[in-house]
């Protein structure tokens, strides 16, 4: 439907001693200034505007309801143009024959727009009439908001024909029907990802946490030394982080983390949540350190898209090294490991935090705005004491840490005395290698900071989690409702192959 709104605006001007008739009337013209239609489609405004000069002056009697101009008002202005035309000079003559074909230019688009406002009404009748005959299609109001009033539209507020216009609906099978199926896809895709990552996420931490501690403090009778014999701290192993925790893939831990953890980030990226959902989206104009005033700086959109979940999948994909076998190489893809952890704990945090204190256009509740607030600075505050505990347990010399070196002889001859031929083995194995083994885990203050480091890493991960369960909530995309049918055209000869 086309919502056609003209207005048209006349004036005279003043009369001349030259214009007075035998009987003392003004025979001065109407002069028609300027036409305005604006032709409104679904959800887009053009204006046709139709200047008149005021040196061709049209009489009053020939201008129609809508400002269109008879033909016979054509025939007498090109009369009285071609009379001035041979009363003056060949120069005079050009102008005015120049000036004469105007008048029929604006003439034959102000019948085409005369059409336009005759179709109108026509066009309106058969979509209202098919309005009863789609009870389940989506319908559209040729409103002040449809119509983008206020919005930099020279649409005329007060037009009475504004609040008479009818819902109507939106044919299937058209342009109309096929975008906004698209749009709103995309917009439930992007939901239905979204909490996908976070289900995900939550039962990779959940899991790995849950078989770690399990395997931890069950398996404590099984747990010995490199002697044989039980640790001398009387305490079970304890690792410094999740990852330490879950690096062997072929453990329970390790395969249940690597399975969910992908499936999370494989869903965050693939979601694109921050440019389909109001409550996240900042706006196409926003970049990354814009005060550098660099000219090819990277929006914020996509380093929001990007980075969390391609920190998510460097931390999933590169092990951390057992503190066992370490070298060159295992200290390397340990620090590659850590700086996906940190663009996936911090990353997620810095934009969330920039979101929720600086963004203009993003469109947050209040209630929203205090728990995302909340789970930000939680994701924040964990992730820097997780990575500072950890720096500071292994510098600061604190009582007292794991023990590890290289068998020995006696070691490898204990350990078969105590019948643990497999420890035996394995010493024998890191002898030759130059591999450490645990003599004796942490205790007092060492193990206490190994907990905090831990426990801060999870807390970190759940508070990611938890914003992003948040934004799913709070987002009206996913509450959406699409059609019952897909939007398209179809042969009779397909529809009636679907009926049998």
């Amino acid at each position: 439907m086309a919502c056609v709104i003209a207005s048209v605006s006349h004036q005279r001007e003043p009369c001349s001693t030259s214009n007075i008739g035998s009987h003392g009337e003004c025979r001065q013209p109407f002069l028609v200034k300027k036409k305005r239609i604006n032709v409104v489609g679904r959800g887009s405004e053009t204006d046709a505007m139709l200047h008149l000069p005021s040196e061709n002056r049209v009489p009053k009697q020939s201008i129609g309801a809508f400002g269109t101009i008879t033909p016979s008002s054509g025939d007498q202005l090109l009369h009285v143009n071609q009379a001035a035309a041979r009363s003056t000079g060949a120069q005079n003559a050009e102008e005015s024959r120049r000036e004469s074909d105007m008048p029929r230019q604006v003439m034959s688009r102000a019948l085409d727009v005369s059409r336009v406002l005759s179709r109108r009404e026509s066009v309106r009748s058969v979509l209202i009439s098919q309005r009863s005959k789609m009870p389940g299609e989506l319908l559209r109001v040729c409103s002040r908001d449809r119509l983008g009033v206020g919005n930099g539209s020279m649409m005329d507020l007060s037009f009475p024909d504004l609040g008479e216009d009818a819902a109507l609906p939106v044919l299937p099978g058209s342009v109309q029907a096929r975008l906004d199926y698209a749009e709103h896809t995309a917009r439930r895709r992007a939901t239905s990802m979204l909490i996908l990552s976070a289900v995900f996420g939550l039962l990779g931490f959940l899991v790995a946490a849950g078989l770690g501690m399990w395997r931890t403090y069950a398996g404590f009778d099984h747990e010995m030394n490199l002697e044989g014999l039980p640790f001398p701290s009387g305490q079970s192993y304890w690792p410094g982080s999740v990852s330490e925790m879950v690096n062997d893939p072929r453990t329970p831990s390790g395969k249940c983390w690597k399975c969910f953890q992908l499936i999370a980030a494989i869903s965050l990226w693939l979601s694109w949540y921050p440019w389909e959902l109001r409550n996240v989206y900042v706006g196409g104009g926003v970049k990354l350190c814009s005060s550098c005033h660099l000219r090819h700086a990277m929006p914020f959109l996509h380093a929001r898209t990007f980075i969390p979940p391609i920190g998510m999948l460097m931390v999933v994909l590169i092990p951390i090294a057992s503190p066992a076998y370490e070298d060159f190489e295992d200290t390397f893809a340990s620090y590659i490991h850590l700086s996906g952890a940190v663009l996936m704990l911090g990353g997620h945090g810095v934009f969330e935090f920039y979101t929720l204190a600086y963004a203009e256009f993003v469109h947050i509740e209040h209630k929203e705005r205090m728990i995302r607030w909340i789970f930000c600075l939680l994701c924040l505050f964990n992730g820097i004491c997780f990575f500072t505990t950890g720096n500071v347990g292994s510098h600061a010399g604190l009582c007292c840490a794991d023990v590890r070196r290289i068998p020995t002889e006696m070691d490898i001859a204990s350990a078969r005395a105590h019948g643990h031929a497999g420890i035996a083995i394995r010493n024998e194995l890191a002898r030759e290698s130059g591999t450490t083994m645990l003599y004796d885990t942490a205790s007092g203050r060492y193990l206490a900071l190994k907990y905090v480091s831990y426990w801060c890493e999870v807390f970190a991960g759940f508070s990611m989690i938890a914003g992003l369960a948040t934004i799913w909530f709070y987002a009206p995309e996913r509450k959406i409702q699409l059609s019952d049918e897909l939007p398209g055209v179809y042969s009779e000869d397909e529809e009636s192959s679907e009926e049998e």
